[in-house]
């Protein structure tokens, strides 16, 4: 298979396309399922064991820490940045964003990522 500089910017753009189809799905899916839980310890835990299972495919690393009354869990998730700029160039990359979520409040996933929708694009 020879591949044109046609055929790369096409796979590039397909690859992208996909790998944010699959990040806002596993947001939206993360933020439907999180209200579910109680606020309690086994609730928590309930929701980091849940949470692991569905962003097992968009993140890098996952930690869990803090005391046992303040847990916390922490990630390194992919995101697709449309517009970066690289030697005065504006091109896509896939990149790492670190979030840390705490029992006390539970937040929503849209107040982790400021810039996330509920709409799958």
């Amino acid at each position: 298979m020879i591949i044109t500089e046609s055929l790369a910017k096409g796979l590039t753009h397909r690859f992208f396309s996909e790998a944010q189809d699959i990040i806002s799905k596993s947001l939206k899916k993360l933020e439907k399922e999180a209200g579910g839980y109680k606020n309690s310890k086994s609730g928590w835990e309930k929701y980091v064991g849940k949470a692991r299972s569905i962003l097992q495919n968009v993140a890098i690393s996952f930690y869990e820490g803090g005391s046992k009354t303040s847990p916390y869990f922490a990630f390194v998730g992919l995101s697709v940045d449309k517009d970066r700029e690289f030697n005065s160039w504006n091109e896509m990359c896939l990149s790492g964003e670190a979030v840390i979520q705490s029992h006390h409040p539970l937040m929503s996933v849209s107040m982790l990522f400021p810039g996330y929708t509920s709409e799958v694009n």
